[in-house]
């Protein structure tokens, strides 16, 4: 969320964007406008994979695969979380990019801010009713067994 404010103050506050062009003559960024817009490429990229590595196994823990309801429930999650980030691409895609190309640069961004923001908030509200499932086990003996079945299959011919 950082990543995408900084963005929005970069396209909004004169002295975080370079000057308009003039005719075919723009003029170049200075450092600050760099190191500025580019912060906050990065951290909004390093945000974005953080929440989408981090979000599928959230919800999938929530659900119990030993009841059959509750799988059914998990599909659904899966489902509707998918379509979800689809339309949150379509939104951006179109919305947001006309917002930007016919309004202002800082209202598109400010836009993305705004719905990361109540998203944000949407999640932290329902933390108290989240399962929380501790972790058993190593993880490093679950990857040793992948590699060691690996191994052991590299040579196994697949069916036609």
């Amino acid at each position: 969320m950082q990543g995408l404010v900084l963005l929005t103050l970069s396209a909004a506050i004169s002295p975080f964007r370079p000057s308009s062009c003039q005719g075919l003559s723009c003029p170049p960024a200075s450092r600050t406008q760099f190191s500025v817009f580019f912060a906050a490429l990065y951290l909004t990229s390093i945000g974005t994979g953080g929440v989408k590595s981090a979000l599928l196994p959230c919800g999938a823990e929530q659900y119990d695969d030993s009841s059959p309801e509750e799988s059914r429930r998990k599909q659904s999650f899966f489902t509707w979380f998918f379509g979800a980030i689809n339309l949150g691409i379509f939104v951006a895609g179109t919305l947001v990019s006309w917002l930007q190309q016919n309004v202002s640069w800082a209202l598109g961004f400010g836009v993305s801010a705004l719905c990361l923001l109540l998203a944000a908030a949407g999640f932290l509200a329902g933390t108290p009713w989240y399962r929380v499932q501790l972790p058993a086990g190593s993880p490093l003996r679950d990857i040793l067994r992948v590699v060691v079945a690996s191994v052991k299959k590299r040579k196994t011919r697949l069916p036609a």
